[in-house]
């Protein structure tokens, strides 16, 4: 039950891999889920002109946006290990690499190539080309629980 409250049932955030909720129990979690995407930020395509790299502010956090060959990828942009910035890092064989202790993140996936188990995964967002501008969402989850 919510504190200073009769009503039993709340609603989870899920936000990428993370679990957002006022409930006291997240274990109850159940069945009724419904996704959606939120828009982060609309990025001008121009400020890829000169720089390759693009941090986004998406406040409690910022997100780093990369342009590549392949496309647009974007990833929360505080490293896991050890929080630096990754927008100040490089790109090396499809990964970003944090700049201060050169951590590989896979751009596609957030996933992290090296070292391997010392922290979690980059949480990663949607881009979409929308005529001179990016586009970066952050998908989610809502659950009802109770």
């Amino acid at each position: 039950m919510l504190a200073g409250s009769s009503i039993e049932k709340a609603l989870v955030w899920l936000a990428g891999d993370r679990l957002r909720s006022s409930h006291p129990d997240e274990s109850v979690v159940r069945d009724a889920e419904r996704g959606g995407v939120k828009l982060v930020a609309k990025v001008p395509l121009a400020e890829f002109e000169q720089q390759d790299i693009v941090r986004v502010s998406y406040p409690p956090y910022d997100v780093v946006v990369v342009k590549t060959e392949s496309g647009f990828h974007a990833l929360e942009d505080a490293c896991n290990h050890a929080g630096a910035s990754l927008s100040e890092g490089w790109v090396e064989d499809g990964c970003l690499m944090c700049p201060v202790h050169a951590y590989a993140f896979k751009l596609e996936t957030g996933a992290l190539v090296r070292p391997k188990g010392l922290c979690a995964d980059q949480r990663t967002f949607q881009t979409r080309t929308e005529g001179p501008n990016l586009l970066v969402y952050d998908p989610f989850k809502l659950v009802l629980i109770g």
